[in-house]
């Protein structure tokens, strides 16, 4: 939790310090390598999203219920690997972008409990039960950058801010049981409008620069209420960088952060995922 809260709060920082700076930049991108095509431009990027759980859930109204911890007593929390697959769309004559992008998230195992005595809605849990746990997250969000402010632009680097809002959909399944006796489903669905903002810096190689003709540095971080329940929250980070080996391919290594507190009813999740997510780009 303590990284999780740190990086957001270094990209809060970064994105604040910038949007304050909008007022005196250019909004005009005249020198622009070859990032910015007429009349949009369309950027795919997949691969791989290998994040670990944290955090807890908690599920009925029994006299034992209580958080169970998702890493150290339901063990869900070895990493997993999940295709992931973004889109952006880019307009560089009125200077705004559109993301959408998801994913589908499984993790599950099979143990012997050892905590403290716990329910989860008709299940029972006591120290020394063989128990099995599983959960699955959809998840597909949709973003919109208006207002993309320029606030370096030299021959070979090119640096702006920009604000960012948006909807996240997510699907939480959990299926917890004590084997051979019995189990709990619950599934859950909300609906997050977020709002923040990021940065994005380009710098140009040289044309004698081996390999790499362009490296793409962004960060976003936004955050906002959910809906489908009671009170809830989402934050998150968006963040890589981009190895441009020509205008079309490039190689991608990012980190995803999504930190929700969720509640409906007797059911509370604060299970987050966070992650490294690597892919290659085809930009056109």
């Amino acid at each position: 939790m303590t990284l999780r809260r740190s990086l957001l709060a270094l990209c809060f920082i970064a994105t604040t310090i910038g949007i304050a700076h909008d007022a005196h930049a250019s909004r005009d991108p005249e020198h622009h390598g070859f990032r910015i095509k007429e009349p949009l431009q369309f950027s795919f990027t997949a691969g791989v999203y290998a994040p670990r759980l944290g955090d807890g859930v908690r599920f009925g109204d029994g006299a034992s219920t209580r958080t169970l911890d998702i890493e150290d007593e339901l063990f869900l929390n070895d990493r997993e690997s999940t295709f992931n697959a973004e889109l952006e769309i880019f307009n560089p004559e009125d200077n705004w972008e559109f993301f959408i992008g998801g994913f589908a998230f499984d993790a599950g195992t099979t143990g012997t409990f050892a905590g403290a005595a716990a329910d989860f809605g008709a299940v029972q849990l006591n120290a020394g039960d063989t128990f099995s746990a599983d959960i699955e997250i959809t998840t597909l969000a949709a973003d919109f950058s208006p207002l993309m402010w320029w606030a370096v632009q030299t021959e070979h680097t090119h640096f702006r801010f920009f604000p960012n809002v948006g909807v996240r959909w997510m699907n939480y399944e959990y299926e917890i049981a004590e084997v051979g006796v019995n189990s709990q489903t619950v599934d859950e669905d909300f609906i997050a409008l977020y709002v923040g903002g990021g940065f994005e810096l380009w710098h140009d190689f040289p044309d004698d620069f081996p390999i790499l003709d362009q490296l793409e540095i962004d960060c976003i971080v936004t955050g906002g209420p959910a809906f489908g329940g009671d009170s809830s929250f989402l934050a998150q980070i968006r963040g890589g960088f981009t190895f441009h080996f020509n205008e079309n391919f490039a190689a991608y290594v990012g980190y995803r952060l999504i930190e929700p507190d969720l509640e409906d009813g007797s059911f509370e999740s604060d299970a987050g995922l966070q992650g490294m997510f690597i892919g290659g780009k085809l930009t056109f």
